[in-house]
């Protein structure tokens, strides 16, 4: 319990990425076939964001219209993106599967 504020915090919970009940987040999750989708907008969402910033800043800097730049660069790197993370997805969990142990093995 602690002691400032009444709360009792199950450290073993969170370690195990358990919720405790009552935190009010009960929220449903999506069914384990939708894990690569949201895997893969997540993935590369996360990327060209990122990525583009970076390369942004790179090339042009901070200018007036680096925002406008940028969103533009975001958009365009999207639109590609996020269906050649649906095609190499196979393939490049295949060549993890080679270094890195699995269940299966």
């Amino acid at each position: 319990m602690d002691r400032d504020r009444g709360v009792h915090v199950d450290v073993n919970a969170q370690v195990s990425g358990e919720r405790p009940a009552g935190d009010g987040s009960s929220a449903r999750k999506l069914p384990r076939r939708w894990f690569q989708l949201v895997y893969s907008v997540l993935m590369s969402t996360t990327m060209v964001f990122w990525m583009t910033l970076i390369v942004t800043v790179v090339n042009i800097g901070f200018v007036d219209d680096f925002l406008r730049r940028w969103l533009r660069a975001f958009g365009v790197a999207y639109v590609f993106a996020l269906p050649l993370t649906f095609l190499f997805n196979p393939l490049t969990q295949k060549l993890t599967a080679r270094f890195v142990e699995t269940d299966d093995d």
